[in-house]
């Protein structure tokens, strides 16, 4: 039955499907010659089969073989544009993440730099209070934020702190004021 709904369904895709063949780059004339003719394979006389009998080529096979270089063309070239959007993007990128490294070293600048002013000027301040007082304020400070600003003060300033603050406390930063003169000169126990 040649006018079946499936051939005529055939028949309407059939152009469309060789169309994208051939845009996608497949060889149209296998493709056309196995979609539009039945493949008659015939025996040598060897036994093996033997390929089929090249017919004459149809209009959509030549049409599909005429523009098989504009479309593997095209395909290319679209390939090209597509790289040069991702190389472009990857360049904004790196641009951006340059910044944002400038803009980091410049707030750890800014940082590093209010904190040595910080330093120095809480050692001075510490200084010139009275050593009770110093001694009461730095009893309520961790540790090693107060060992930090001892260690920043002259020795005499520092054993008149340490001699207003509670024996323990003293002690505790005594033995860490212990373990920094070990780190610094690099000498063991």
């Amino acid at each position: 039955m040649p006018n079946s709904w499936s051939s005529r369904m055939f028949a309407f895709f059939r152009i469309p499907a060789l169309l994208a063949y051939c845009i996608v780059g497949l060889p149209c004339a296998t493709v056309i010659s196995h979609a539009t003719e039945p493949a008659s394979h015939t025996a040598a006389p060897d036994g093996s089969s033997a390929a089929p009998a090249p017919g004459p080529v149809s209009v959509p096979a030549q049409y599909c073989a005429s523009i098989l270089d504009k479309a593997a063309d095209a395909r290319f070239a679209l390939q090209r544009a597509e790289l040069v959007k991702l190389q472009k993007k990857i360049e904004e990128r790196l641009e951006q993440l340059e910044r944002k490294r400038a803009e980091f070293e410049t707030w750890t600048k800014r940082r590093e730099d209010f904190l040595s002013t910080v330093r120095g000027n809480l050692s001075t301040i510490y200084a010139k209070m009275k050593p009770a007082a110093a001694a009461e304020q730095l009893a309520k400070l961790d540790d090693m934020t107060a060992a930090a600003i001892l260690l920043k003060l002259d020795p005499r300033a520092t054993s008149l702190i340490l001699a207003e603050m509670d024996p323990t406390k003293a002690a505790g930063l005594a033995h860490l004021f212990a373990a920094a003169g070990r780190s610094k000169t690099g000498k063991g126990s």
